[in-house]
């Protein structure tokens, strides 16, 4: 006679081992039916949240200190730090914005779940290698508000320069304005001020001018732009 474990298929086999609370199965035999962490990663979240996230008694490769809740919360952080990684490594050009923010919110839960966790340094190093070379400004806009929105202002910062320079570059003077406002830059709001009223005395196209209008308050880091929005306007 047949046993009934027998009969079981590979997904039947995971509520199985759910049921019996073996988790190093549930992730061993996710990981070999599944393309991704997509399930493990959930199921764990939902154990964990509900304090039902154990480990066997017996040794195991995911043992990681003696005490078992911190090994839970290991086994846990780890697989929504492989579901991230998944997410932002599978999206096109195209979509891969989106998906790098939804990666970022998992990572995000690590570090609320563990101080000592890794969440904002991957938010870190993934956000730095973002080429910014030929992207639009939505989307350049975008990263520098993801950079900002998890605390990562140097790299903000970073950001915003970049994109001032490589909009004064091609004299898209208002875009560079609107950047170095953003990120308060005084010494390049000093030279785009000077470049601003050459170009003015040149053509005397007031459009330049314009710029600046009615900037007072978001320019007082910057005694140059000052000049120009409060005596040439």
């Amino acid at each position: 006679m047949k046993r009934f474990e027998d009969e079981l298929t590979e997904f039947d086999a995971i509520i199985h081992n759910i049921f019996d609370f073996d988790v190093e199965n549930v992730i061993k035999d996710c990981a070999q039916l599944f393309s991704n962490n997509l399930f493990s990663a959930h199921l764990l979240d939902i154990l964990y949240l509900n304090g039902k996230l154990q480990l066997n008694k017996h040794e195991s490769s995911f043992q990681i200190k003696n005490d078992e809740n911190e090994n839970a919360s290991m086994i846990h952080q780890q697989n929504l730090i492989e579901y991230g990684l998944q997410l932002i490594s599978s999206g096109s050009s195209s979509s891969s914005l989106s998906l790098y923010q939804t990666g970022f919110d998992y990572w995000i839960r690590c570090r609320k779940l563990n101080e000592n966790a890794k969440g904002l340094e991957l938010i870190e190093t993934h956000l730095e290698r973002i080429p910014l070379t030929y992207m639009s400004e939505l989307e350049a806009n975008k990263v520098f508000h993801m950079a900002y929105q998890y605390g990562l202002h140097d790299l903000a910062f970073s950001i915003g320069r970049i994109m001032q320079n490589r909009a004064f570059k091609r004299e898209l003077y208002g875009l560079a304005l609107g950047w170095n406002v953003k990120i308060k830059d005084p010494s390049f709001g000093t030279h785009l001020g000077e470049r601003i009223l050459e170009e003015y005395f040149k053509s005397q196209n007031f459009q330049l001018l314009e710029l600046t209008e009615n900037l007072s308050k978001e320019v007082l880091y910057c005694e140059r732009l000052i000049f120009i929005s409060k005596n040439l306007n």
